[in-house]
């Protein structure tokens, strides 16, 4: 959307709870309402299977394989 389209603020309003992280929730009552936020963010919100074009359109985890082994030598 460009920045002059009416109703902006609008959607970004409605829109903004769908796109923050969990982990912006503040303060827990207990360690384990921490580590399931935690748990969630790195399962659902970072999606480990998305391709990054800063490390040659690898998925996260193919380019933690590919570090590996290099660093193995291999």
């Amino acid at each position: 959307m460009a920045p002059s389209t009416p109703n902006l603020a609008g959607f970004c309003a409605a829109t903004w709870p769908v796109f923050t992280p969990p982990l912006t929730r503040g303060k827990y009552k207990t360690r384990e309402e921490a580590r399931r936020d935690v748990f969630d963010y790195i399962e659902f919100f970072y999606n480990p299977q998305r391709k990054h074009v800063r490390n040659g359109m690898l998925s996260p985890i193919a380019f933690e394989q590919l570090q590996k082994l290099k660093l193995q030598g291999v």
